[in-house]
């Protein structure tokens, strides 16, 4: 690929956007790019964190297996977003595992290589750790949810969060959403039964708060799913 198509893809990703030219130079002379067919690992949990990822394209999830070996999904990242979102402060292995939900092409950065980067150049570190702040903030506001809020509303609030990152508008009423999630990865989203979210779920349809499309993709009825969860607040 060639510097401008890498700069050109970087400058798109959350966390590089307010970066000037010369800053994203910094950047693209330690990156790589890699493609990743669907269903491709890119890294396992335990394994030693030597890379930080970022999505130039496609879609990736990152999952955990509990105990009893059933998966716990913790997130899915998609153009523009990188992962995992702690890579830079840690030392220690991956957290969890990586896969490729479809076709995807990946920016990689040596973890060493971003850390002598950002200690080199600390005007850029702070552009971006502000980036970071508001993902954190992000995250604790859904484990605040998983604590304190009931099923229903946690489904909810997964809704309202997959459209913010993942939804494509149809009209001014409904929205859709266009990672294609079934039952059992909402129930492993957040910590459930398939069969409690499958009774959420026909409940929602038939409060008018969700269909379901063809293709099996989840869309809202937007004032619906507004009017609900200020209702239940």
């Amino acid at each position: 690929m060639q510097r401008t198509d890498l700069e050109r893809l970087l400058s798109q990703i959350e966390i590089f956007r307010s970066l000037t030219d010369e800053e994203l130079g910094l950047i693209v002379d330690i990156s790589n790019q890699r493609k990743f067919y669907r269903n491709t690992h890119i890294f396992m949990q335990d394994e030693p964190m030597n890379h930080v990822y970022f999505v130039a394209s496609g879609k990736v999830k990152i999952y955990r297996n509990d105990p009893s070996g059933r998966e716990q999904i913790v997130n899915f990242f998609q153009a523009g977003e990188m992962f995992p979102h702690h890579g830079l402060f840690r030392k220690d292995s991956y957290p969890a595992n990586a896969i490729t939900v479809e076709t995807s092409e990946l920016i990689t950065i040596e973890k060493y290589d971003f850390e002598q980067l950002l200690m080199d150049h600390p005007e850029v570190s702070i552009k971006m750790f502000r980036t970071l702040g508001q993902l954190i903030v992000d995250l604790q506001k859904r484990l605040e949810d998983k604590i304190f809020r009931s099923t229903d509303k946690q489904i909810l609030l997964l809704l309202e969060r997959l459209l913010t990152n993942h939804g494509e508008v149809i009209d001014e009423t409904y929205s859709r959403i266009s990672t294609r999630l079934t039952k059992q990865d909402i129930a492993n989203i957040i910590g459930t039964t398939r069969e409690t979210v499958s009774r959420n779920i026909t409940h929602f349809k038939k409060m008018e708060i969700i269909t379901e499309g063809a293709d099996g993709h989840l869309i809202v009825h937007l004032p619906n799913l507004n009017a609900h969860l200020k209702a239940s607040t």
